[in-house]
């Protein structure tokens, strides 16, 4: 339980969280912006979010990251 507390404490307390919702359009942009390849939706919501916060690097596997030349995927 000690260590259930300290992530949710960490998280709460160091990083942003982000109501994804209000995303969902610039979601969609993006699928349509990079067809025909097929980037999953919440992927493409995370570019949408990424852009709006100006971040640029993303640490994942999913080399469909590379398409968009703004985001550096860290692995």
């Amino acid at each position: 339980m000690k260590l259930i507390e300290y992530a949710y404490d960490f998280m709460e307390n160091n990083l942003l969280i982000v109501e994804d919702y209000e995303y969902y359009g610039s979601a969609v942009k993006n699928i349509k912006k990079l067809y025909p390849s097929r980037i999953p939706f919440f992927d493409c919501l995370y570019m949408a979010v990424m852009e709006d916060l100006e971040t640029t690097e993303i640490l994942s596997f999913d080399k469909h990251f590379d398409l968009n030349k703004n985001i550096k995927r860290i692995y």
